[in-house]
């Protein structure tokens, strides 16, 4: 898995996904992808962020594997 820490860009991503009206609307998608990013931030890494995105490292191999 790869963590990369997103803290310094977070604003902007809370205005993207607040662009999106009929999805806010519809469920709060806005704090609850704040909180999953602070979620993956403490739980995930060892380093001081305060929020993260986590990727699936897989080798080529594997990825082909699973379709």
């Amino acid at each position: 898995m790869r963590i990369v820490d997103i803290t310094n860009h977070i604003t902007l991503k809370e205005k993207a996904i607040k662009a999106h009206i009929s999805q806010i609307n519809a469920l709060q998608y806005d704090k609850a992808i704040l909180g999953l990013h602070q979620y993956r931030a403490k739980m995930y890494s060892k380093k001081t962020m305060d929020y993260a995105e986590t990727f699936l490292t897989l080798e080529w191999e594997e990825y082909t594997s699973l379709y």
